[in-house]
């Protein structure tokens, strides 16, 4: 509230921040991004306020939330966009959707009213892309990342979070028996769900299945290797 008032009467909370505020994405940085309409005015201390001057900003794309002048989460999607992976930002559409928060048609009301801010492009091929479709609900953040790793190397679109032989695995190509799983701590870190999850593997095994487990750190520091051992599996 303090960076707010310090960039004026029209300013609000914006960006990673504001999403922050939406509760659609963990807080980052040390500096405060606000946005404001006006074009002239002292600008705050550079250190702790990044002051976005967008003389675009409309009235409607900005909403009281907790007291603080916010932009609105359609507002915030179109500021985060050039700066998010589509398939991070399929997963804040599907946070945001999860929250009740999510308004396509305020989304698409201020991509018409900026059809050439930067990010723009991106944001509407995503929506065009999820029409009759939805955000995928992904589970965990590694997932995402996968599924990124399968758009930049071409790999053919798995199923998400799919049911196979009577389990919910990861992810699963139609019409191979390949099933891929992500393990993550946060979801893999308990011995139940160690047990668990091994039991499910040798259920599908013997179904007929081969399912292979891919780490945080394989998918996020070696994705070439992990892109050839799935393009190898799927052929």
């Amino acid at each position: 509230m303090a960076a707010v008032l310090a960039c004026g009467r029209r300013a609000v909370l914006s960006h990673w921040d504001a999403a922050a505020h939406w509760d659609l994405l963990p807080a980052r940085g040390h500096l405060i991004h606000v946005t404001t309409p006006s074009r002239s005015g002292r600008d705050p201390d550079p250190e702790r306020i990044r002051l976005h001057r967008v003389g675009t900003l409309q009235p409607w794309e900005s909403a009281l939330t907790d007291g603080i002048p916010t932009t609105t989460v359609a507002r915030t999607l179109l500021d985060l966009a050039p700066h998010l992976r589509p398939r991070a930002i399929e997963d804040v559409i599907g946070r945001a959707d999860r929250l009740q928060r999510f308004d396509l048609v305020a989304v698409r009301r201020s991509l018409h009213e900026h059809p050439r801010q930067h990010g723009a492009p991106k944001l509407r091929r995503l929506l065009d892309a999820l029409e009759g479709v939805g955000a995928a609900d992904l589970r965990s953040t590694l997932e995402v990342r996968l599924l990124q790793l399968c758009d930049d190397h071409h790999l053919p679109k798995p199923r998400v979070n799919a049911t196979v032989a009577g389990s919910m695995v990861d992810f699963h190509w139609p019409g191979t028996t390949l099933i891929v799983e992500t393990d993550g701590y946060a979801y893999h870190s308990t011995r139940t769900a160690f047990e668990r999850d091994r039991e499910r593997d040798q259920r599908l095994t013997l179904a007929g299945y081969t399912v292979v487990r891919f780490t945080y750190t394989q998918v996020t520091r070696t994705p070439e290797a992990v892109a050839h051992r799935i393009r190898r599996l799927l052929t």
